[in-house]
């Protein structure tokens, strides 16, 4: 991926502890300009969407986190998969 423009727009979905102990409602809002407002239960993040060589990583405060977003289809509707190293895994799906 060279430009954010098809990941613009508001996704919505879960993340899972790597235990699996708790999994709960996540949702990331993305602007064209590559800001991003990441939502969960637990807090809202403002950060920045950064590409490297061809892969998308969330960062905040000019530091990734996190493992670079898989895109996807599911049932033909866009999906976003990531994860944070020893923390847990989210799953989104492209609500407008």
């Amino acid at each position: 991926m060279h430009d954010i423009g098809s990941l613009t727009g508001t996704w919505m979905g879960d993340f899972a502890w790597l235990d699996g102990s708790q999994t709960f409602p996540v949702s990331i809002t993305i602007k064209a300009d590559g800001s991003y407002v990441f939502d969960s239960v637990y807090r809202e993040t403002n950060g920045r969407i950064l590409l490297e060589g061809g892969r998308v990583f969330l960062s905040v405060e000019g530091e990734q986190i996190g493992s670079p977003l898989a895109r996807g289809l599911n049932s033909g509707q866009p999906t976003l998969e990531g994860g944070i190293e020893n923390i847990g895994r989210y799953h989104f799906g492209k609500v407008n």
